[in-house]
């Protein structure tokens, strides 16, 4: 029955006149309704969520209320051509790292045979500068990420690395090696924040499989790295050794220019208008719409200083101190059995490596001092290498599974039973065998509590929580060069076991960590609680 008030009729007593319609009065009672009432919609969480309460634009207002944040954006978006790009070109990154790390370990041997007059202590300063590099720059690269960008910080580090690591090929003396090397490892330190900028284009459900993958192909670096070396440094050819090894990362200036910067580092600077270009950009390429309405732009009270103390606010001081604690072990676990093994290939003990009687001189400090690998060295070498793929395909599987702290934690607990198995002495197929294990346990896990750390902390802070983390990594990395080469001098048993130690304690400190990241959203902001 139809209301005689109603605007936008002419009112009449005889029933059968006819009433002219008026459009304009028509549109006065839509909008009059709509601000009389409120609306709802379902947000991405599933649960209805009011973001309209009437005002004097009507269905504009509700329109622009609409709003989104940068997770349910890229969710929306969804995996496509842009991210395969990314992943070409963050792999080509992490490839030539991984190259630039395992150079220290293959590179020594030859090292006391091309300059014969350096000693022992000279020989491992060339693991241990590599690493101290890290340690002092991890905290820099991450403090740069978060304020000047994490494209800022890619271009800089590769270049750098680009630039010394051929430089270092030219070295006159050994001492320009170790000053060249030392600003290499420095450029490094920056390697674990391009983890953090390639998961931060990613929609939630493929941001572990696509970060491991990433750890992947960090695992053919390695692999590579080894087959370069087993080309060149048998017949002494280091220095071009030495620049084969920098070409991924040279290749990767030239193409790190077309990545954009990360949108959640636009939002948590408030650069909006460039935000909403990238995720534009992202969805023209994947041929993927954006959702509707607005992307959500924080209160300026609730966004973060980014200062280091943040990540020692009450909310995340346990997960901190924890993560020192895993981070040291970690890096003594992966830089730890890289070095041991090519220590131990060369260790004259008739057990873990040569045997005098391989020689018939009869001068044997001459053979000790000047004992390069072998062609079959290398290639067991390269076989325990290979493990590193494997244990990334056990942590995809485990993590998808069991979740994050889980993997982490079975890892590490098979990485301490492989490392202390190293000490019985045994034949060289099951010690490459032991070594294949503890390695693949050792990268798994090194690059799962990567993707732990991007998920754990927020985007503004989150590059300076995995700055902190990388530079306590460089300080167990530093302890596994000691370990690798001073204490094994004098016993295989005490270097060997340091490395158990390490992998025990990290286990105990990766049960104790309070957050489970497993399908939970990424935080932009220390004040966002996570669904």
């Amino acid at each position: 029955m139809s209301d005689p008030d109603a605007p936008g009729r002419n009112h009449s007593s005889n029933p059968n006149e006819k009433v002219a319609f008026d459009p304009q009065s028509y549109e006065d009672i839509q909008i009059s309704e709509l601000n009389s009432s409120k609306k709802t919609y379902n947000t991405f969480d599933g649960e209805d969520d009011t973001r309209f309460d009437g005002g004097e634009n009507g269905a504009d207002d509700f329109k622009k209320d609409l709003t989104y944040t940068m997770q349910e954006a890229l969710d929306y978006i969804g995996f496509g051509p842009f991210q395969i790009m990314l992943s070409f070109f963050f792999g080509l990154a992490y490839m030539a790292e991984s190259m630039e790390l395992m150079l220290v370990s293959v590179l020594l041997p030859v090292m006391r045979c091309v300059f014969k007059d350096i000693g022992p202590e000279q020989l491992t300063m060339l693991p241990l500068v590599a690493f101290l590099g890290i340690l002092l720059s991890g905290g820099y690269w991450g403090k740069i990420s978060d304020t000047y960008g994490r494209k800022t910080v890619m271009i800089m580090s590769s270049v750098i690395c680009s630039y010394f690591g051929v430089l270092s090929a030219f070295s006159p003396t050994y001492f320009w090696i170790i000053f060249t090397r030392i600003l290499v490892s420095f450029s490094i330190g920056a390697s674990c924040q391009m983890v953090s900028y390639y998961a931060e284009f990613l929609p939630t459900k493929s941001r572990s499989t696509c970060v491991v993958i990433l750890a992947l192909i960090w695992a053919l670096g390695a692999c590579l790295e080894v087959a370069i070396a087993m080309a060149t440094l048998p017949y002494l050819r280091w220095r071009l050794f030495l620049v084969l090894s920098a070409c991924p990362v040279i290749l990767f200036v030239i193409l790190g220019v077309f990545i954009p910067e990360s949108p959640r580092h636009l939002i948590a600077h408030r650069r909006y208008d460039e935000a909403m270009v990238v995720l534009r950009n992202i969805a023209r390429m994947n041929k993927k719409p954006l959702p509707d309405g607005c992307l959500f732009q924080p209160c300026h009270e609730t966004l973060d200083a980014n200062n280091l103390a943040d990540i020692f606010v009450p909310k995340y001081l346990k997960t901190t101190l924890l993560l020192t604690g895993v981070a040291i072990c970690s890096g003594m676990s992966y830089y730890g059995t890289a070095l041991l093994t090519t220590t131990l290939f060369d260790k004259e003990d008739g057990c873990h490596g040569f045997k005098n009687d391989r020689d018939s001189s009869n001068d044997q400090s001459c053979i000790v001092h000047c004992h390069t690998l072998t062609q079959d060295d290398y290639f067991d070498l390269f076989l325990a290498s290979l493990g590193d793929a494997p244990g990334v395909l056990v942590c995809i599987v485990l993590m998808a599974y069991f979740g994050r702290k889980a993997s982490l934690g079975l890892q590490m607990a098979v990485f301490t039973l492989a490392t202390f198995a190293i000490n019985f002495c045994a034949p060289r197929k099951v010690l490459v065998g032991l070594f294949f294990l503890a390695r693949a346990m050792a990268d798994g896990f090194g690059q799962g509590l990567l993707l732990y750390i991007t998920e754990v902390y927020p985007t503004s802070i989150r590059a300076i929580g995995m700055g902190w983390a990388v530079s306590f990594k460089g300080i167990g990395s530093v302890l596994s060069a000691i370990s690798a080469n001073i204490l094994l001098e004098y016993s295989s048993f005490l270097a060997i076991s340091a490395l158990g130690v390490a992998g025990f304690i990290n286990t105990v400190c990766v049960i104790l960590l309070p957050y489970e990241t497993r399908n939970r959203n990424m935080l932009d902001t220390i004040k966002e609680n996570a669904s």
